[in-house]
């Protein structure tokens, strides 16, 4: 970012896709007129710059032909907190399974609704895991609309790599789960219909932890993720357990 001066006024221009912001990065799609990119990108209103001379124009537009080149986000570092250029700050969490269960079962509805469309996600994403710093209250579905303009100046690679953090995160839960909970059918399972209830999916789990009732599923999803994969485990060995102790039984009275 560097400083040019027209007149009494300066203006930090970026000169690189690390200093663009969310906002700025959403406001250019599409735009294909130079002045209006350099007025969103300098953050000039748009008349101020059809009134700038020709050599001015002409450094601003050498500063900003780093768009010529793709952005490239991959690979990228998360940073310690993320900070906005109003001086807004957000902690960036490291370990999600130790925040609530429903917010891991909305960040994976999240991400299969986004139609691989990250970028446009990304607020909800890190949302999902820093509402609660914003309003110091309990993670709440219906607050993320609300709440998602508080990234749009925070720089667009910084935020992306925390969100990809949270879901390469979230990955890796997944691939426990399966290694872990998942099991083969039995016959009389299948033949029962047990497929019935993939539909259902995590509301399965939910109802298994319950107790079948229904006023606790609320208090479920607010319980740790760590607490709930436990119990998860729990369950499917005890599972296990009755599955194998009928069939001791049944060999044991031939």
């Amino acid at each position: 970012m560097i400083k040019v001066k027209n007149g009494k006024e300066v203006y930090s221009i970026p000169t690189s896709w690390g200093e663009i912001t969310y906002k700025q990065y959403k406001d250019i799609q599409g735009v294909e007129d130079e002045l209006k990119i350099l007025s969103i990108l300098c953050n000039i209103h748009i008349e101020i710059v059809e009134r700038l001379g020709g050599k001015t124009i002409a450094k601003l537009s050498i500063l900003l032909s780093f768009l010529k080149e793709p952005i490239k986000l991959e690979g990228i570092k998360p940073p310690e907190y993320l900070t906005s250029l109003d001086g807004f700050k957000i902690d960036i969490t490291k370990d999600i399974k130790e925040h609530s269960f429903g917010q891991k079962i909305y960040l994976h509805q999240l991400l299969k609704d986004s139609e691989n469309d990250i970028i446009k996600i990304l607020p909800d994403i890190v949302l999902v895991y820093s509402q609660e710093q914003i309003t110091k209250k309990d993670f709440d579905i219906n607050k993320i609309n609300e709440l998602n303009n508080q990234f749009d100046n925070i720089f667009l690679v910084s935020l992306y790599a925390t969100a990809m953090n949270y879901v390469l995160q979230l990955k890796d839960i997944l691939e426990a789960e399966h290694n872990v909970l998942s099991s083969e059918p039995t016959r009389e399972q299948k033949l029962a219909g047990i497929d019935m209830f993939n539909d259902f999916g995590v509301m399965n789990t939910i109802k298994a932890l319950a107790g079948g009732d229904v006023l606790k599923y609320d208090a479920i999803t607010k319980l740790e993720y760590n607490v709930v994969f436990t119990h998860m485990v729990m369950n499917k060995v005890q599972a296990d357990f009755e599955d194998n102790y009928r069939k001791v039984l049944k060999q044991s009275r031939r």
